[in-house]
C-alpha cells in the first residue's frame, strides 16, 4: 500500500481519497462480534480503521511480551479480518497511548522498576508517579524492546493493509497537563558540556558570553546553564523561558525520530503519524515535522465536548472559527487537514452526545477544509482486566455500544462518512479567501513564555485573534486564511496583522516588501518593537513612519470613518504626519486610527482592541478592509449564519453554518471567486437548529 500526501487530501495508491478511519480497539471490542462491527463501519462509509497495542496489555511483566495468546491480544487475527473486508489499518503502538489506560497505557512496572525514567520538574521533584521522560535512555531501551516485538507480529500486513504506524500519542501532554515541562537531568544533559542542553544553547549563541548578554548572567561554560540555579528577571527570564519551550519540542521532535528510526530498523517502510492533542498545541510541532520528513502525516484532535467543564457542549462559532484557524495552519506545515481524534462518543454520560450535535460537528469540519477523519471511538467494550483507569466497561457513549447496540448516532456517523467520500471533487478544493490573517509560530505559542510586563501584549495574542479578527471576519462577506508571516507574502489578497510587541525580523522585513510591492496592509492593535529574542526590533515601525504610542486599554466611544463604534478598548494613540490620513478618533478626539499609502501599496492602521458583539463591529471591519481593496466572498444577511466556499478552479461550492439552537432566516450570496464582482448564487433560506446546509453552486 503506497500512502502519500500533499495540502490538499492523502493520497492511496495513487488516488486522493477521504480518509474515514473509526478506532476500534481489539482488546476491548468482543472478538465473536469483530466482523460484525467491521461490516457496520464499512455500511457507514468507512475505509480505516484505527487501534492502540497498549504496552500494559502485551507485556504484563517485564521481558514477558505477549501477542496472540489469548482475545484481548489477539492482534494478528484482527488484521486478517480487516484485510479480509477491506479496510485499511491505523496502527498506534505508543509507547504512550492514554485512551483512559492506567499509567497511560505504560505498563506498571515501568515505574516500579525504573524510577529514574521518571519525568521531574525544575526543582528536580518528580512531575508524577507515573510521567515518563521521553528521552531517557533506559525508557528508550525498554520501548525499543517492545518495539521490535510488535513489528515481528505485524510485518505480515505491513504491505497489505496497514496504512500508517502512530508514533506514540499527543506528545506533550503528559507533561503540560501535569503542569511542568520536563527537567530530567539525565535526559537534558544539565550540567554537561555535550549534554543535550548545553549543545542547544551552544548552537543558538555559539559562545557563553553570547548567552550571559542575554540572560544577564555571568557564567563560566554551558554546562554551568542549570534551570533549578538560574534567578533571572524582566526580558532575560523571558529568553530563558522561551529557550526552555523550544528546546523541550526539540526533544519532543528527536523523540519521535527515535521512534521512527526504530521502526524502519526493523524493517517498517510504512509512513508514521501523529495527533496534536487539540488546535492550540499544533504550533508546538514545528519542530517535530521538520525533523521527521515529507512521509509524517501530523494530524491534531478536535473534540467539542468531553465533559461540563468544557466552555461549550455542542459544536459553536467559537468552535468552528478555531478550526479554521487550525486547519490553515497545518497546511503551513505542509499537511492535509486530517482530524485524528473526532468525537465519536465522550468518556462522559453527561453532558449528552446527540445525533444532531455529532453531524453538526462534522459538517462543520468539513465546511473549515477538513480532508480526513479518525472517530474516537467508533464502538468500544470490557477493559482488559486491571487495565481501565475510568471505567470497567469503556463504552464510551460511541456509534456502536459496548455491547454491541448500534445507537442513534450512528446515523450520523454514515450520513457524513457516505457524503464525504462521495464528492470527489471537495478532495482538490481550497477554502477561498479574500484576506490573508498574518501568524508566526512563536506568536501562536507566545502564552508559554510571555508573562512579563514589558511584553504583555504579546502574551494572549491567541486570544486576541480570535476576538478581534476570527470571529468578526467569519459574520463578515470576507473570508479569512491565516499565513504565515516568515514566508513569501501574496499581494494579490490584502493581509491583517493582529499586532503584538514582538515580530520576528524576517517578518517585519516579509510585510515591508510586501506593501512595497502593492499589498493592502491592516495593522490592528500596536506595532513591533522587540523580535523574539526581545531584542529591539523596529523596521516596522520605522517603514509605516507614524508615531504611535501604546497606552493603557481604555474602553471608549470610537469613531470610525464618522461612525459611533461601541465596546472597543483603544490601546495606541497616534501623531501622524500630513501623509497620513485620520480615520478614528476617541471621545476625546484623540488619533487612534490612520491610512497611509506608502510606495505602491497602502497601510491601515487602526489601535484598538474588541470583543465581537455587535453588527456595527463588523461592518467597521469590513469597511477598513475595503480600504485596502478586500474583495468579498459570502454574505449571509444574518450574521449570526457563517459561509464557507471553495473551488477547485471549476466547481464552486459552500456550506452555510447554524450553529445555534435555533432555526433562523438568512438570505446568502456567493460571488464567483474568479471574478468577485460577479454573483453566482442569491437565495433566501431556513436553517434548522445546529445545522450546515452543503450546496455545490457550479
Amino acid at each position: 500500500m503506497n500512502i502519500s500526501f500533499d495540502t490538499k487530501s492523502i493520497i492511496i495508491n495513487g488516488e486522493r481519497k477521504y480518509l474515514v478511519s473509526g478506532e476500534f480497539h481489539y482488546f476491548r471490542v468482543p472478538r465473536s462480534d469483530w466482523e460484525r462491527r467491521m461490516k457496520l463501519f464499512i455500511e457507514a462509509g468507512g475505509n480505516c480503521i484505527a487501534t492502540y497495542v497498549p504496552w500494559l496489555v502485551h507485556e504484563p511483566e517485564e521481558g514477558n511480551i505477549l501477542f496472540d495468546d489469548c482475545d484481548e491480544r489477539a492482534i494478528t487475527e484482527y488484521l486478517a479480518l480487516a484485510e479480509k473486508l477491506g479496510l485499511m489499518v491505523i496502527l498506534r503502538p505508543g509507547p504512550y497511548q492514554y485512551s483512559e489506560l492506567r499509567c497511560d497505557g505504560l505498563p506498571s512496572w515501568m515505574h516500579k522498576n525504573h524510577p529514574e525514567t521518571l519525568a521531574r520538574r525544575i526543582d528536580g521533584s518528580v512531575v508524577d508517579e507515573i510521567t515518563v521522560s521521553y528521552l531517557h535512555p533506559e525508557f528508550l531501551r525498554l520501548a525499543e524492546i517492545y518495539y521490535k516485538a510488535f513489528v515481528e507480529v505485524v510485518r505480515p500486513f505491513l504491505d497489505k493493509n496497514v496504512a500508517m504506524i502512530q508514533l506514540d500519542n499527543e506528545l506533550g501532554g503528559v507533561h503540560l497537563w501535569r503542569g511542568s515541562l520536563d527537567y530530567n537531568a539525565e535526559s537534558m544533559g544539565f550540567g554537561d558540556e555535550n549534554g543535550r542542553y548545553s549543545r542547544y544553547l551552544k548552537n543558538k549563541y555559539g559562545n557563553i558570553e553570547g548567552l550571559n548578554k542575554a540572560y544577564g548572567t555571568e557564567l563560566s561554560s554551558f554546562a554551568d546553564v542549570i534551570p533549578s540555579r538560574l534567578s533571572l528577571v524582566g526580558l532575560c527570564d523571558a529568553r530563558f523561558r522561551r529557550d526552555y519551550y523550544l528546546f523541550y519540542w526539540a526533544g519532543v521532535a528527536e523523540y519521535g525520530s527515535i521512534l521512527k528510526k526504530m521502526l524502519r530498523k526493523y524493517g517498517v517502510n510504512n509512513m508514521v503519524c501523529h495527533n496534536a492533542a487539540g488546535k492550540s498545541m499544533i504550533a508546538d510541532f514545528e519542530q517535530f515535522v521538520e525533523s521527521l520528513g515529507d512521509d509524517c502525516l501530523l494530524g491534531y484532535d478536535n473534540y467539542y465536548n468531553l465533559d461540563y467543564g468544557w466552555a461549550q457542549n455542542n459544536p459553536t462559532p467559537q468552535y468552528y472559527a478555531s478550526t479554521l484557524f487550525a486547519n490553515d495552519v497545518i497546511r503551513d506545515l505542509g499537511q492535509p487537514p486530517v482530524v485524528m481524534e473526532m468525537p465519536g462518543g465522550s468518556p462522559s454520560d453527561l453532558p449528552p452526545i446527540l445525533e444532531n450535535d455529532l453531524y453538526a460537528c462534522y459538517m462543520s469540519n468539513m465546511a473549515a477544509g477538513m480532508k480526513g477523519v479518525n472517530y474516537y471511538i467508533y464502538t468500544g467494550g470490557p477493559n482488559p482486566d486491571g487495565t481501565g483507569s475510568t471505567v470497567d466497561i469503556y463504552d464510551y457513549n460511541a456509534f456502536v455500544s459496548a455491547d454491541g447496540t448500534v445507537k442513534d448516532t450512528y446515523n450520523a456517523l454514515k450520513k457524513f462518512s457516505t457524503f464525504a467520500t462521495a464528492d470527489k471533487e471537495f478532495l482538490t478544493s481550497d477554502r477561498c479567501a479574500s484576506v490573508s490573517v498574518g501568524f508566526e509560530w512563536d506568536m501562536l505559542r507566545s502564552d508559554e513564555f510571555a508573562g512579563n510586563p514589558e511584553i504583555s501584549r504579546t502574551k494572549g495574542f491567541m486570544h486576541d485573534l480570535y476576538r478581534n479578527i476570527s470571529y468578526s471576519l467569519i459574520a463578515s462577506k470576507f473570508s479569512g486564511e491565516f499565513v504565515n508571516l516568515a514566508k513569501k507574502l501574496d499581494t494579490s489578497r490584502p493581509l491583517i496583522i493582529k499586532g503584538c510587541e514582538c515580530m520576528s525580523e524576517t517578518a517585519q522585513k516579509n510585510v515591508i516588501e510586501f506593501v512595497e510591492n502593492g499589498g493592502g496592509l491592516l495593522v490592528v492593535g500596536v506595532l513591533p518593537h522587540l523580535d523574539f529574542d526581545f531584542n529591539e526590533c523596529t523596521c516596522l515601525r520605522d517603514f509605516i513612519g507614524e508615531n504611535v504610542t501604546p497606552c493603557s486599554p481604555l474602553s471608549v466611544v470610537t469613531k470610525v470613518d464618522g461612525n459611533n463604534i461601541y465596546r472597543m478598548n483603544i490601546c495606541v494613540s497616534a501623531d501622524i504626519s500630513d501623509s497620513a490620513r485620520a480615520f478614528a478618533f476617541t471621545e476625546d478626539n484623540v488619533v487612534c486610527g490612520f491610512e497611509k499609502n506608502i510606495g505602491k501599496g497602502k497601510v491601515v492602521f487602526f489601535g484598538a482592541n474588541w470583543l465581537t458583539s455587535t453588527e456595527a463591529q463588523i461592518r467597521m471591519l469590513e469597511g477598513l478592509l475595503e480600504k485596502i481593496y478586500a474583495s468579498p466572498v459570502a454574505f449571509s444577511s444574518n450574521r449570526a449564519i457563517s459561509v464557507s466556499v471553495f473551488t477547485n478552479g471549476n466547481n464552486v461550492s459552500a456550506f452555510v453554518l447554524n450553529l445555534f439552537t435555533g432555526k433562523m432566516d438568512t438570505e446568502v450570496t456567493v460571488y464567483d471567486p474568479k471574478d468577485p464582482a460577479k454573483i453566482i448564487f442569491k437565495e433566501k433560506m431556513t436553517l434548522d437548529p445546529m445545522h450546515v446546509e452543503y450546496i455545490k453552486i457550479k
